[in-house]
């Protein structure tokens, strides 16, 4: 009898700062909590460039005799963004030629930019075409979840094999307005004052110059900007913290409560 495949969610997303906010949020949308250090994942899925990251995250499911047990993995990989189409292809055929796992769901996240949403879908059908070399655009929209007939092909042998249905989404940030992962909290936080201080102090000319030399592109810039004033907001909120890692302080913020929020939220819940 045959091992039965074990199912995996991903999301993937464009940077390194995107995937740790993104498995902070995780932990406040669902039961996921981190399950492997850094350098003890089952198996590796990015080259270890700059801005690539895997976050590897379980949980649990107590059955009828009370004992808690494996329930699911999910593993947020940042790609980069200079060639987003083409490395997650490459992921998604490394998880694919993993025998015993089969992708349940996949999320892209990324950030919204002077694209338009068809160009963001087409670039997604891009990635994935290592399904489906004619996959139409007509049932996929931003944000919502549709299903994914896939068969999955062998890249040792001539191989094709029918493997479950995959949910897909593709998720944009902010949920309205050009921006990112970092715009879209700091627009939900509640302290707007402090936020608008926090983007003048980023954004101002001689603190500019502080800022590494990379990358010089002005969306990019700003992007940069975007997390310095994320940085100070969550500093000024708890300075005691300044020193460790703010990822106790982006937990102790109840984000499932901002509306703004519940989007994204709802859509990492299902995961």
């Amino acid at each position: 009898m045959e091992t039965p495949q074990k199912s995996i969610s991903i999301i993937l997303c464009e940077g390194k700062v995107d995937a740790i906010l993104l498995g902070y949020l995780m932990q406040k949308a669902s039961d996921y909590k981190p399950s492997y250090e850094s350098n003890s994942p089952p198996f590796a899925l990015t080259t270890g460039a700059r801005n690539q990251v895997e976050e590897w995250y379980s949980k649990k499911t107590k059955t009828l005799d009370g004992v808690m047990h494996p329930a699911s993995d999910l593993v947020i990989v940042s790609v980069g963004s200079s060639d987003f189409s083409n490395l997650t292809s490459k992921v998604l055929r490394v998880i694919e030629n993993q025998q015993e796992l089969s992708i349940e769901k996949l999320l892209f996240v990324a950030d919204r930019d002077a694209k338009t949403e068809d160009d963001h879908i087409i670039e997604f059908m891009n990635c994935l075409k290592i399904y489906d070399d004619k996959m139409s655009m007509n049932p996929i929209k931003i944000g919502v979840w549709f299903t994914k007939e896939v068969t999955q092909k062998s890249y040792s042998s001539a191989e094709v094999t029918t493997v479950p249905s995959v949910e897909v989404n593709i998720f944009l940030l902010p949920v309205k307005g050009i921006g990112a992962l970092e715009t879209h909290l700091l627009d939900a936080l509640n302290e707007k004052e402090l936020v608008n201080l926090s983007r003048i102090f980023s954004q101002d000319g001689d603190i500019e110059s502080f800022y590494p030399p990379k990358p010089r592109e002005a969306d990019a810039r700003e992007r940069m900007k975007e997390k310095a004033a994320l940085g100070c907001t969550l500093a000024v909120l708890e300075p005691d913290q300044v020193v460790n890692k703010l990822g106790k302080r982006i937990l102790a913020i109840e984000w499932e409560k901002l509306p703004e929020l519940q989007p994204l939220l709802e859509v990492l819940h299902k995961l």
